[in-house]
This record gives structure tokens, sequence and C-alpha cells, in this order.
């Protein structure tokens, strides 16, 4: 079983007055493809190194499969780790590079070559078995790495932002490649990432990061349209949810004095939060459009209104510079976050309860 369990696990630096990693409870199931994700430094590599053992866990257990690996030394947890920059010996050819970890395991050659030879196959790189890293496209580096954790048949693949050193064209083909690799071994992965577009796309679940704790786990569906609270709202989605102060009296949203919609909720301060794609032209709150970019098909325009700016998404180009308009803010998904210190979502598109 390639089961992962983190289990109120902490970490702190000696040299850091605070936890890095704050009570972090988390089960990768197996045969999942689980992605970590957030901004630098919200603890997600740290997060996947103490799962391979690269890192101490200050408190807290962490179980693969039956086993408590947290004492562990990395080699007898039975993963296997793609880096970021790949890792590869530049001295050694492709063979041997993935070669490397079964020999040291003491597998025999024979038992090696095959391995090899049908992992090198299925990634397409047999034709470079003889060659050194250095005569390989980055793409290529990358399948090489991905096939070295292969030939090692682990309980669990971690990857450390693996694509980030791609160029945009071959980082999409590389993310469908990882997609369909894992739907065929069907091996439990962990992956991390800073990029929410990777995430999304990958991820049989996510897990949103900030400063050391997890804010949501869910399927992508859920934490894009379910978000928990304004943080998660605000990173997963490009261009990001438009976030405006909203005030609540009497069950009625008021938007820069303007009348939204009825909720049931407390009276008070709130965010109002809608997604670009979610603003329609219509009846509501008045704006003056400043800039139109165009994407083809679509274009995206900055509006200023008396509430705050609105990015609105748009297909084709309905609007242009200095034209003055109208928004309906309500038309379609639109949300309501507390201004506290947790800011979770209280209201979701017309439900009450997220």
């Amino acid at each position: 079983m390639g089961r992962v369990l983190l289990d109120n696990v902490y970490k702190k630096y000696p040299t850091q007055p605070d936890y890095t990693i704050k009570g972090i409870n988390l089960e990768i199931k197996d045969g999942e493809f689980m992605v970590l994700v957030g901004p630098s430094g919200c603890g997600k590599t740290t997060t996947l190194r103490m799962i391979a053992g690269l890192e101490d866990v200050t408190e807290g257990r962490i179980y693969i499969g039956d086993r408590d690996v947290t004492e562990l030394h990395p080699k007898d947890r039975n993963i296997a780790m793609v880096f970021q920059n790949y890792a590869l010996y530049p001295h050694m050819t492709v063979y041997d590079n993935m070669a490397f970890g079964l020999r040291l395991r003491g597998v025999d050659e024979e038992t090696i070559r095959k391995k090899i030879e049908a992992t090198a196959k299925m990634l397409g790189i047999y034709e470079y078995l003889n060659k050194k890293p250095r005569e390989l496209s980055g793409g290529q580096r990358q399948r090489v790495a991905v096939g070295r954790a292969i030939v090692r048949e682990p309980e669990v693949f971690l990857m450390d932002e693996p694509l980030s050193n791609l160029d945009a064209k071959l980082r999409v083909q590389m993310r469908a490649e990882l997609v369909k690799l894992h739907r065929r071994i069907g091996a439990t992965t962990v992956y991390v990432t800073h990029d929410q577009v990777e995430a999304m796309t990958m991820g049989d679940r996510i897990a949103v990061f900030n400063l050391g704790v997890i804010q949501q786990v869910a399927s992508p569906e859920e934490v894009y349209n379910k978000p928990a609270n304004k943080f998660v709202a605000g990173f997963i989605g490009s261009p990001a949810m438009n976030f405006l102060d909203a005030k609540v009296e009497g069950g009625r949203v008021y938007l820069a004095g303007v009348e939204l919609a009825r909720v049931n909720v407390d009276d008070g301060e709130y965010w109002f939060g809608v997604r670009p794609e979610h603003v329609k032209l219509g009846k509501g709150v008045k704006g003056k459009v400043d800039i139109v970019e165009l994407l083809g098909g679509e274009s995206i325009a900055h509006i200023d209104t008396d509430a705050g700016r609105v990015v609105v998404k748009f297909m084709g180009v309905p609007v242009s510079a200095s034209q003055n308009v109208e928004l309906n803010l309500t038309g379609n998904r639109w949300y309501l976050f507390r201004k506290d210190e947790d800011e979770k979502c209280v209201f979701f598109g017309g439900k009450s309860e997220v």
C-alpha cells in the first residue's frame, strides 16, 4: 500500500523563531496524485522533504503504508524523488544514471537491463541510453529523472517542481505526459508546485498551503468553485478573483451603496468575491474601462468602479478603453468572506453554507 499519512506534523528550524510547518494532517490515498501548491515559502517543499526523510520532523509522525517512517533513513522508506534540477550524474550515461539506484540495492544486471529498456521505451528515451545528460534537452533530462524513479518501483513518487526549468510549451506537453504516466503506473504521487495551473490540471486532489498551514484539501473543481477562505479563492484562478469591500445590513449586500443581493448572514463588513469570468455586462455597479488586454479570442478588461477596480474576462472584445459600463456582479457565482483573521467563505452563489 502506498498510502501516505502525515499526523499532526510540525517543523521548526533552530535559527527561526516560529514553526515552518504548523500541525499538518494529511492523508494521501494509495494510487492518488496529490499536488501540494502554494506561494514561495509556504512550506510545501519542506513537507515533501519530510516525507522523503531529507528533513527531520520536529513533532508528529509520518506513515507510508502501514509503516511509521518518521525516524527511517530515506533509503529505507521505499520512495523515489524527482528533483527540480533532475540531479543526474553528468559523467554517467543515461543507462547508468537509471541503473545507479538498482545497483546500490544489489539487483542483478540482467534484471536492471530489462527494467531500464522497458521504462526507456515507455518514456521515449530508449535511443538516448548511451548518451550523457549534457547531450540531452531539458525535456529529455526530465524523462531520464522520471525513468530513474520508475525503475526502482517505489511505493511513493515524490516530485519537487520537476517542470519548472522547462520552457512554457514543453511544460504543457510534459504535464500531460506525467498525468498519462501516472494513470499507466498507478503509483502514489506527491507533486509540489507553485504553479496553480499545474495543480489544477494534474492533481486528483490539491492541498493548498500558506504560511506552513494547509488551507484546503479537495479536488481541483471544489477548490476552484468552493474555496474555503479568501486566500484559496485568491490564489487559485487566473486572473485572480476580485475582492471588493462589501457591507451586509438587514440581510442585504451593499457594494459602494448599491444593493446587490439578499443573503442570510450576520450584518457587518465582508469581502465580496467574484471571479473575472463570472462578471457580466448589465445592470449593477457603474464603472469606466481603463485597460483592455487582448488574448486572441478573449480579452481582459480592467474597470474602475466606485467599489474598486474590477478585472473582467470576456469572450471576444465587447468593451474598449475609456468606455463607461455597468457590471452585473451577481449574475453568476459570487462569494462573501468574513473580514476576520480566518477570512472564511460564508456565502457562495446564493447558498448560505459552503
